[in-house]
């Protein structure tokens, strides 16, 4: 299975990916002193550097998804909605703009034929609301409402230290999957 990674940092998230058969063909990050590191970590795979809010980087990013890219993964910074950050309420989630970087995640499910979506945040992420379509809606609601009928929607939260890692690490998983799809 090939894949895109949005936010891709050093690429921590991809480490184990090609053990189980998914290739990462392409990368994007913000910092160019991440993206080199990705780019060490994965010299097959290709990295774009820049704001991924700017249509230039969108482009770039668009010209590596193939009809066979079928995975999309998308870890959007967290600094914004952190329990360890500035932002306590709702609406100083509102008022960070990396909080809405998001929305630039779903310019590329709208463009893109990808069976399978994850999407990986702090849990405190699940419990800020968006504005969308007139409403305010939590991450799962717009994301189901968005896209229901064209993918299955779960939510999960996992804590690392469930799973052997020497520290409370929650974080919150959004998997969307085609219907015809099962994603245990």
């Amino acid at each position: 299975m090939k894949s895109i990674s949005l936010f891709s940092s050093a690429g921590v998230g991809e480490t184990y990916l090609n053990e189980i058969g998914i290739d990462v063909v392409c990368g994007a990050e913000l910092l160019d002193k991440r993206a080199k590191l990705f780019k060490h970590l994965y010299p097959e795979s290709n990295i774009i550097t820049g704001d991924i809010s700017k249509k230039e980087v969108k482009d770039k990013i668009s010209r590596f998804i193939s009809e066979d890219v079928k995975l999309l993964l998308a870890t959007p910074p967290c600094q914004g909605v952190s329990s360890v950050g500035k932002n306590k309420s709702q609406d100083q989630f509102l008022e960070d703009a990396r909080n809405f970087l998001i929305f630039d995640v779903f310019y590329f499910i709208d463009n893109f034929d990808f069976d399978a979506i994850l999407i990986e945040n702090v849990s405190k992420f699940l419990k800020m609301s968006f504005p969308y379509e007139g409403e305010m809606l939590q991450i799962e609601q717009l994301v189901t409402k968005k896209y229901r009928g064209r993918y299955k929607v779960k939510t999960l939260n996992i804590n690392a230290q469930d799973y052997g890692v020497p520290q409370s690490r929650p974080r919150c998983f959004i998997k969307l999957f085609k219907q015809d799809y099962s994603w245990p």
